[in-house]
């Protein structure tokens, strides 16, 4: 994933040099391990262990999202991991 930003540094000079021009500000950001998601692409996963037979005829399941909330899915097919 690839994040941009336009900043706008208050100096002039940089870090310019008798024999270089200033270039461009570059931060790297590395993604930490979540207890609860995982990162897929663009997408955000959460594993949930159901029993077979809810997994089968469906089931409603509580999931605690990024910022604590608790959100009702439903589950109306079976999922294999594609892992």
């Amino acid at each position: 994933m690839v994040l941009l930003w336009d900043l706008t540094m208050p100096c002039r000079e940089g870090n310019k040099t008798p024999t270089k021009e200033p270039g461009p500000v570059v931060f790297v950001l590395k993604t930490l391990p979540h207890k609860r998601f995982a990162r897929r692409g663009a997408d955000l996963v959460h594993k949930v262990v159901l029993p077979l037979y809810q997994a089968l005829v469906g089931a409603s399941v509580e999931v605690q999202t990024l910022d604590n909330r608790y959100e009702g899915l439903a589950v109306h097919a079976v999922a294999l991991d594609a892992h």
